[in-house]
């Protein structure tokens, strides 16, 4: 395909969740296309996963315990799966989430070495702050959009990338690093963007008739552990009439089971969400949707039937913790009982209730964990499920900006996962105890769907595959399977090439030196057991 046939391409690299179509990306494809660009954009996330599906390996976006694995380069070789060739934009985005940067990174240095006239940049919330900018190295990439990207990308393709020094909002290489030209004031007025119409999404890719809406962005709250409030600072909604025009457009366009809002915020305005309800009502749309929800004891009781009526089904809400010292420590504008209150309204109104925890967080004793474990139990009749169990990070907030008042010390600024306190009270290990024990005690109660966002170690039977051992799976039932028509063969072989061709430059020569540092590397990384049993996968894969 020439590179003439699409002014842009947007690419979504893995991993995230395959459930449905990402919203950043798709704002910023429909931000292009308002302006009349010819935009294509490639999913790569969800491709790569159907085919590591056919060879057993959708536990890597299945299981919360790889997502930490994902942030690496241990398998950043899938690159080798995808046909650049297929990139049609003089103009490349790569949208990065905080498990997609280091895949995406790959992807840059590939497309850069493939296409190195066209230019490449950056975006989403994981290279937002500096630190996390300077880990895309500036030969990798043109620019890395700071923010929201929809006036800027399509100022960069308006004045071109020769004026993009100019241009606000921008990352831009320098002998230093990358440096930003100035700030970009976020889009006060959300009405004026366009709204995704999915252009060429085939929803039966992706795991469920779901398609992600965005009402809001920002959030009231000021939660001291939040990156958030840093990365999109500031509540700002769309009005109830424009959301409701997008909910109907989009539910006959497309046969949707479920409209998930990614709001950080669903009911930041109780006005707005109260007109929504009214106004998708009196329209009569037969419409299924839900998002996130925080503790508010200002939302009226008669609310609550009229948004179950309107489709509303499930609402995700941050409970975070149990313990009424740790949720003023965060911030939180919730007690316990508010929180379980507002459960039980939103449960006995038939509105499924999915809640988050954070464990570990600085000032969290064993005590306050106990707290928390009991408030689970004591209102496990108001609770649906508890889909998010986190280790506490330290990301860029204003508790990052104070962790010297909790004595907290970290490898590297963005070593988010693993810090610790000075006296060692909390560490990682610590954490992941909680997080492992509260975890089994809602497995116990019931509570846990298929897919829980947390930390917790992978089991045994979980192992990302090396290289050499997928290449050799992907052989066999990608080229080699009878039942393959010859495009889908041909096509599978070249890649198999490619990805033979990366495992023969990269292998390193193997020395009892080589096997010594691997094996301290692993025994750091995934402890003692967990380093044994990869390392009789290596000798199974090498013998082979």
């Amino acid at each position: 395909m020439p590179s003439s046939s699409y002014d842009a391409t947007i690419i979504m690299p893995p991993m995230w969740h395959i459930r449905e179509p990402w919203t950043a990306p798709a704002y910023i494809c429909e931000a292009l296309r308002a302006k009349g660009y010819r935009v294509q954009f490639l999913d790569y996330n969800v491709r790569l996963h159907r085919i590591c599906e056919k060879l057993g390996y959708s536990f890597l976006w299945e299981d919360g315990g790889f997502f930490r694995t994902w942030c690496g380069s241990d398998l950043n070789y899938f690159a080798q799966l995808f046909d650049l060739d297929e990139i049609a934009g003089s103009v490349i985005g790569i949208s990065c989430t905080q498990t997609s940067w280091s895949f995406g990174r790959e992807l840059g240095r590939l497309i850069r070495a493939r296409f190195p006239q066209r230019n490449i940049i950056f975006g989403g919330h994981s290279v937002y702050f500096p630190e996390e900018a300077s880990r895309i190295p500036t030969d990798a990439a043109d620019a890395i959009c700071k923010g929201e990207g929809e006036h800027t990308i399509c100022e960069i393709m308006e004045r071109g990338f020769g004026a993009i020094g100019d241009i606000a909002g921008v990352y831009v290489p320098s002998a230093k690093g990358w440096q930003l030209t100035r700030e970009r004031p976020p889009e006060k007025q959300l009405d004026t963007l366009a709204w995704p119409r999915f252009e060429g999404i085939n929803l039966n890719d992706y795991g469920k008739h779901f398609l992600p809406l965005m009402g809001a962005r920002g959030c009231i709250g000021r939660c001291e552990f939040c990156p958030d409030r840093y990365r999109t600072p500031g509540f700002r909604t769309r009005s109830a009439m424009n959301q409701v025009d997008e909910l109907e457009y989009l539910s006959g366009a497309f046969d949707v089971e479920h409209f998930p809002y990614n709001d950080p915020l669903m009911n930041g305005h109780v006005g707005v969400l109260t007109e929504k309800a009214h106004e998708i009502l009196r329209r009569g749309l037969k419409v299924q949707y839900g998002g996130n929800m925080m503790v508010r004891g200002e939302m009226p009781d008669e609310l609550f039937p009229v948004l179950r009526q309107s489709g509303m089904s499930v609402a995700l809400v941050g409970i975070e913790s149990g313990s009424a010292d740790v949720l003023t420590s965060m911030r939180k504008r919730h007690t316990p009982d508010m929180a379980a209150a507002f459960l039980k309204k939103l449960h006995d109104t038939g509105i499924k209730t999915e809640i988050n925890f954070i464990l570990g967080y600085p000032s969290e004793t064993e005590a306050h964990f106990e707290e928390t474990c009991r408030f689970v139990r004591n209102n496990r009749a108001s609770i649906d499920a508890v889909i998010s169990i986190m280790p506490c990070l330290i990301q860029p907030s204003d508790l990052y900006d104070h962790r010297a008042e909790y004595g907290i010390e970290m490898e590297s600024p963005t070593s988010y996962f693993t810090w610790w306190n000075r006296d060692r009270s909390n560490t990682y290990e610590i954490r992941l105890d909680r997080v492992e024990r509260f975890r089994r005690m809602c497995e116990d109660l019931g509570l846990l769907e298929d897919h829980v966002m947390s930390d917790i170690q992978p089991g045994a039977e979980h192992i990302p595959p090396q290289a050499s051992k997928f290449l050799h799976e992907f052989r066999t039932v990608c080229v080699d399977a009878p039942h393959l028509c010859e495009e889908e063969r041909e096509r599978n072989r070249k890649a198999a090439e490619r990805l033979d061709r990366h495992i023969q430059a990269t292998t390193p020569r193997v020395t009892p030196v080589y096997l010594l540092g691997k094996a301290i590397k692993s025994a750091r990384r995934h402890g003692l057991l967990g380093s044994i049993q990869r390392g009789r996968e290596w000798m199974k894969l090498h013998r082979g």
